[in-house]
């Protein structure tokens, strides 16, 4: 293999925009084209078991949806639509489509000959009678149809053979293997629906840099089992040079696990996505150009898939790094004092030279902004490591967006995300946004905006995607808040209809918490705010259910199960009702389970549940994982659980 990469200047490529990418919700309603699928597939003489396969709907939705409506990406006229001939064009497509999908999985996978092939012709044939309709005998279209064709099983054949030696003879071969995909394209060209040729090269153009970015993505998620067929990737073909150039062991080539690990360990896979963003930015400026509003959002889709692929490779290498850091040794002899003090010296060793902290993993990868606000938020609140917070608010001010904070710098804003560093900055300005973004029922919503959080989903379809249990009113985020009005001395409307939803709701619902396994999360914010505005009904409340968890504490047989964020907590909930002496039990169990590098073990204390699950229950069963729903979100760097803790033993040691 030649010279990959170095015939593409990697090292000279600049992105500034490394963030989500929000678009308009042009994308295009595909129920009605799905219709139009169903009702000419039903009207076909193909057999019962064909017709299913086609009309699969999990085949429908998922290679990816938008072949279903493939010509609609690139008309520039909105109204066209709605015409008959591109209905028509679009079914045809898909019936294309799903013959050459077959067609791979013939050659590729060798599921039976016979039985596949006919299906094949069928699906074939059908979409020839379909563009018949359009394009008679004769017609220059046909001429295209032969061409693409062959550029197709040329690709195919290129990437049998694997001679693909530059980044040049990669891109090409990408663009090939999209052939069929312009067709769509040149058939509305030559009906007129493209208004000029030129029109007619430039979106080709951006068709041809928008598979070259979505065959890169597709390589690295096939590096495995290309490996295994002998099918030409990228991404191996990356290794293979590395390997050549002496950069890696030969003997990294023996499989595929370990291809794989080193193509996303010494920094190729970043690399590679980086260029599929510069392919993607190329796409979206003639996208833009030619207003091709449906195709545009898909653009972004894509590039909203590289920032998580990014995100979370980044993460994975950063957990690497920090969990071969961790102590899993008890501290002998521990004090009061020396915990705080040790455990100070884990945070400091933890703050990045830029001033954040790092923690937590989801599928928008590791926190830097809400986990620094957090630790942050802590830390200020017992008056601990000045020069640390002084660095992470400046690190905090310089990574607001537009208006508020997400989990993430690279993320889209959140109230929650917001509220905490706010609250760690003092950036009571932020209210006025904040209140905004409240539901009706006074309550807090960690995510506002439906639109932007389908978008940060690469999904804008909202009748297949609910997002409720995300956007509803939820009671810790709102207990957040009122500190958040507390501190900033805000006895407005908005604090009136807060304090009423807060009040309205703890004797009424079973669980007071949606984003963690404990409602103590909920208790410990409303103390913080309790603290300040001394409401006598809250402090009861918080009174009564402080005593319950203590219990719970004592009765335990196996403490661990509650988990030191929780304790942490309990301690400080004991503290403000005045039962230092039944903390102080607590306090010692905590510093007697003291790591020595001074951290204190993961609590994984954060669940997410699914998008549309309303009141999440049995979440102390949510797997820890880093990706998915119905998780533990994974606290790999033991950050939150110990800046709490230190708060609390802060507070504490002052009584």
């Amino acid at each position: 293999m030649g010279e990959f990469m170095h015939e593409f200047s990697l090292n000279n490529l600049t992105f500034m925009d490394t963030s989500i990418r929000l678009y308009d919700s042009h994308s295009f309603d595909r129920r009605k084209i799905v219709n139009e699928i169903k009702s000419y597939v039903s009207s076909t003489h193909l057999s019962a078991e064909c017709k299913m396969e086609l009309l699969d709907s999990e085949f429908m939705g998922n290679n990816p949806s938008y072949y279903v409506n493939y010509p609609h990406l690139f008309l520039q006229d909105s109204e066209a639509t709605n015409k008959k001939e591109i209905n028509a064009l679009s079914v045809s497509g898909y019936l294309y489509y799903s013959a050459i999908i077959l067609l791979d999985r013939i050659l590729d996978d060798g599921i039976p000959f016979l039985k596949a092939l006919s299906v094949f012709l069928a699906c074939e044939e059908e979409a020839i009678k379909l563009l018949s309709t359009i394009f008679k005998i004769g017609d220059p279209f046909w001429k295209q149809w032969n061409n693409r064709k062959e550029e197709y099983f040329h690709a195919y054949l290129v990437g049998k053979s694997q001679k693909i030696n530059t980044m040049q003879e990669f891109e090409k071969h990408a663009d090939e293997k999209s052939s069929l995909g312009k067709l769509a394209i040149d058939a509305l060209y030559l009906m007129g629906f493209i208004k000029d040729e030129k029109s007619y090269v430039e979106i080709l153009n951006a068709h041809r840099n928008f598979y070259i970015a979505f065959q890169i993505l597709d390589d690295i998620s096939d590096i495995k089992e290309d490996y295994e067929k002998s099918q030409f990737n990228i991404a191996i073909g990356t290794i293979k040079n590395a390997v050549r150039k002496g950069d890696i062991e030969v003997s990294t080539l023996a499989d595929s696990e370990k291809i794989a690990e080193s193509f996303f360990s010494h920094g190729y896979a970043e690399e590679l996505l980086d260029v599929a963003r510069k392919k993607l930015s190329l796409a979206y400026k003639i996208a833009n150009k030619n207003k091709l509003l449906y195709f545009t959002d898909e653009i972004c889709k894509l590039w909203n898939t590289i920032i998580l692929q990014k995100l979370n490779i980044k993460a994975y290498l950063y957990e690497l790094e920090v969990e071969n850091s961790l102590s899993t040794k008890y501290a002998l002899s521990n004090s009061l004092h020396n915990a705080i003090y040790n455990g100070m010296q884990f945070i400091a060793k933890a703050q990045q030279k830029a001033g954040c902290w790092m923690d937590f993993c989801n599928n928008a990868g590791v926190s830097d902004t809400w986990c620094t606000g957090f630790i942050t938020l802590m830390l200020r609140q017992v008056g601990l490591g000045k020069d640390l917070t002084d660095k992470a608010v400046k690190y905090l001010k310089e990574h607001k967006g537009n208006d508020l904070w997400g989990y993430s710098s690279s993320w889209i804003p959140d109230n929650d995300s917001s509220i905490i560093c706010s609250l760690a900055t003092d950036e009571y300005e932020n209210l006025l946004n904040i209140e905004d973004r409240f539901n009706s029922d006074g309550g807090v919503p960690t995510y506002y905006d439906k639109r932007t959080l389908l978008c940060s989903l690469s999904n804008t379809h909202e009748w297949e995607f609910d997002t409720i249990g995300w956007t509803q009113s939820h009671l810790d985020v709102s207990s957040a808040a009122l500190f958040l009005f507390a501190k900033a001395k805000r006895r407005n409307s908005h604090y009136k209809k807060l304090l009423h939803f807060i009040k309205g709701s703890i004797y009424k619902r079973d669980k007071l918490t949606y984003w963690w396994i404990d409602d103590i999360y909920f208790l410990f914010f409303a103390s913080l705010a309790n603290s300040i505005i001394n409401d006598v009904e809250i402090y009861q409340y918080i009174r009564h259910a402080t005593s319950v968890k203590y219990q719970v504490f004592t009765q335990a047989n196996n403490k661990e199960e509650l988990t030191y964020m929780y304790l942490g907590m309990l301690l400080h909930l004991l503290l403000y009702i005045g039962e230092k002496d039944k903390g102080t039990l607590i306090k010692q169990y905590i510093i007697e389970h003291q790591y020595d590098d001074g951290s204190w073990a993961s609590s994984h204390f954060m669940c997410i549940p699914a998008t549309n699950n309303k009141c999440p229950m049995n979440t102390h069963s949510f797997k820890i994982a880093d990706h998915g729903i119905d998780i533990r979100a994974n606290e790999f760097h033991r950050l939150y659980t110990t800046s709490l803790i230190l708060m609390s033993l802060s507070e504490y040691q002052r009584l």
